[in-house]
């Protein structure tokens, strides 16, 4: 039942925290009346606090704005398609850049010239 609530970035381990926790307090109050009560409420008390953790992350808007300057901006992509200071040989048959030296494309066998 789980197993489709599984993200990467472990949002849905607050989701089966909070169900798991609800579950030990209903199986905790069979146990004797103070000791029993005390660990099922806090069992409860963890589990909803949980559950509204993961409500909150769920409800959050992944493109706010707001939230643009808080993380850093990814490395910039480079301009040119080189390995080195020398250009890149190119196969524009098969769509790959090759070390410099190759003199022939090692997919389709066209020289690269």
């Amino acid at each position: 039942m789980f197993g489709r609530l599984r993200d990467p970035r472990g949002k849905g381990t607050l989701l089966m925290a909070g169900v798991a926790l609800l579950a030990l307090a209903g199986f905790l109050l069979a146990l004797p009346a103070p000791a029993g009560m005390v660990a099922a409420l806090a069992a409860a008390a963890g589990g909803i606090g949980c559950l509204i953790a993961w409500g909150l992350a769920q409800r959050s808007d992944p493109y706010d704005l707001r939230r643009l300057g808080e993380e850093p901006s990814p490395p910039e992509e480079p301009f040119e398609d080189t390995l080195s200071e020398e250009g890149a040989p190119y196969c524009g048959w098969c769509d790959e850049a090759y070390a410099p030296g190759t003199r022939r494309c090692l997919r389709c066998a066209r020289d690269l010239g």
